[in-house]
């Protein structure tokens, strides 16, 4: 596994434990010990009681490997894909405010069974719409290949009835998984959330 895929994982989730990694990337919890244990080791990353963060010479070492990363990537295909990934990630942002917020003063309490549904179906909708652009981000940057594999296992928990998954933070949800995308397509683009935020296309 690329060293350059935990590292990213633990920089976008501020703290990153075994089973947090294992479950997002679809390996054994056995199979990250020895890089982490290389991480601590390289003093890369820091051993907490929630799991593993970097270090700020493991946020430099990271931000170097996808310095290394993007000089070696097609930089008008990852500006096209970008592109694309912002035109569903608009709808995707109306889709989980409307999971959110009923209207603009009324939160969502969820107790209105087919309004959450019709948002759901909404969702599921979006994610047709980005399956291409998944898609042509792979093709462009390998390395994120995990997020369409990812968002299909979110999708099908909330469609099985856990809506947990349409939008917690704390699990591998689909709204966390996206976030986390953009934050690697910016990354690898060479924008920054603070310029994107006031393109207003960061969410």
């Amino acid at each position: 596994m690329q060293d350059l895929v935990l590292l990213q994982l633990a920089r976008v989730k501020g703290l990153l434990s075994f089973s947090q990694a294992a479950d997002s990337l679809s390996v054994s919890e056995d199979e990250l010990k020895e890089p982490f244990n290389r991480f601590a080791a390289e003093e890369w990353v820091a051993e907490t009681p929630r799991g593993w963060r970097l270090t700020p010479v493991g946020r430099k070492v990271t931000a170097d490997l996808i310095a290394q990363e993007r000089e070696s990537l097609d930089a008008d295909a990852v500006s096209a894909v970008y592109e694309a990934f912002c035109t569903v990630n608009d709808e995707l942002k109306a889709t989980i405010t409307a999971w959110q917020m009923r209207d603009a003063g009324t939160p969502n309490d969820h107790t209105d069974a087919a309004y959450d549904q019709s948002v759901i179906d909404r969702l599921a909708q979006v994610h047709e719409q980005a399956k291409p652009v998944l898609e042509r981000i792979t093709a462009v940057a390998p390395r994120l290949n995990h997020f369409a594999e990812r968002l299909d296992r979110a999708l099908a928990k909330v469609q099985d009835g856990d809506h947990t998954f349409v939008a917690r933070p704390i699990l591998d949800s689909y709204h966390t998984v996206w976030f986390e995308l953009h934050e690697d397509l910016m990354a690898i683009a060479g924008l920054t959330r603070a310029e994107e935020a006031a393109a207003g296309r960061a969410q």
